[in-house]
């Protein structure tokens, strides 16, 4: 089974709306006062960031905090349905 971690959701998210506003991850480092190699472990799912980590992250890229949790959101609510649908499908077989 395949689990869903919203940290790698999180920071599928945050590089989309990094590359979307043209920032590279030493720009929003800087913008964020977040250390580049954190910030990069935050990008990849490797790491969870605290509530006033990604405040900061989503400040320096121009979003609100709660419009990039909607997005995770979103994200997480697709892996939930690509998952659920192969399980759908054996059933009905």
């Amino acid at each position: 089974m395949h689990t869903i971690l919203i940290r790698k959701a999180m920071g599928e998210t945050l590089r989309a709306l990094r590359l979307e506003a043209g920032m590279t991850l030493r720009e929003v480092s800087l913008a964020s006062m977040v250390s580049l190699g954190y910030l990069s472990e935050i990008e990849r799912g490797c790491k969870e960031a605290s509530s006033e980590v990604l405040f900061s992250v989503t400040q320096a890229l121009g979003v609100s905090l709660s419009e990039a949790l909607v997005q995770v959101s979103e994200r997480v609510a697709e892996q939930e349905a690509a998952r659920a649908t192969p399980h759908r499908v054996a059933l009905a077989a």
